[in-house]
């Protein structure tokens, strides 16, 4: 083999050699390309996950703020649902008061009724059974103060019915003057952004 031969195998050895490395070149270069696209897919996901996790956040966050306030006005319900209960056993008590004083109230205007028809009579009978102006004087004056003693306990209870009244009106007044600010209307409407039905508190 001459020198010709030889530098021309070793053109050919250093062409393939080139080439090898030209194709192993390629194969990186195509292998970082992917490994770019891949880089950046994960990084878009990674963005969106972060946007995500973010949304996701600021929902727990707006749930636990619904959950508390709903949380809040559901004591107020009970502390309103007690206050009712309280109210009615109150205006109950006053009501068995307000029987008791009318009750009371008619029976001494029967006692009046019935003491004024018995003074009449012994008025009558005084007149025509003696002429003892003093003797008579005397009775009629008891009868007088008798029946002024029945008229002002009639006054007293008469007084004591209308404060009576008075209470319960403003009993009245104060329970449906709580029932107007109650929240059932505002934890409906929690409940309602949430898909849930929030029942009302039972009636005292």
């Amino acid at each position: 083999m001459d020198e010709v031969d030889v530098l021309r195998s070793r053109v050919e050895q250093q062409a393939e050699l080139i080439m090898l490395l030209k194709q192993r070149a390629e194969e990186h270069k195509e292998a970082a390309k992917a490994a770019d696209r891949r880089t950046t897919d994960a990084r878009a996901k990674l963005a969106e996950t972060i946007v995500a996790k973010d949304k996701v956040q600021d929902e727990l966050s707006r749930l636990q703020g619904l959950f508390k306030t709903l949380n809040e006005n559901h004591e107020e319900i009970v502390k309103l649902k007690d206050q009712y209960k309280t109210d009615n056993a109150t205006l109950r008590k006053a009501h068995g008061r307000f029987d008791a004083v009318v009750e009371e109230r008619d029976d001494a205007l029967k006692q009046l009724q019935e003491m004024t028809a018995k003074l009449g009579t012994q008025t009558t009978l005084l007149l025509t059974a003696t002429t003892d102006k003093d003797a008579l004087s005397q009775r009629l004056g008891q009868c007088e103060s008798e029946r002024a003693t029945l008229e002002s306990r009639v006054a007293t209870l008469e007084d004591e019915l209308s404060s009576t009244v008075d209470r319960v009106a403003r009993s009245l007044a104060e329970a449906q003057a709580a029932e107007q600010v109650s929240p059932c209307c505002f934890v409906q409407g929690m409940s309602g952004s949430l898909g849930v039905v929030t029942p009302s508190p039972d009636p005292p």
